[in-house]
């Protein structure tokens, strides 16, 4: 099957992500690895996170 890639602002954490299925005020479910957002998930990614950086390009804060 073909590829594909959708480009977006990479999110500094799981509660910023847009690949978020379930939303509440304490929890985050990741559509993408299909499991729970690191705990607290504002803090950062999960390490099993599938978004990465296009052609090593940083995210400025």
């Amino acid at each position: 099957m073909p590829k594909a890639i959708l480009e977006l602002e990479m999110p500094e954490s799981c509660w910023q992500c847009p690949c978020i299925q379930d939303r509440t005020e304490t929890y985050r479910w990741c559509g993408a690895v299909g499991g729970d957002c690191p705990n607290p998930p504002y803090e950062r990614r999960k390490d099993d996170c599938p978004l990465k950086l296009v052609d090593g390009k940083k995210v400025e804060p």
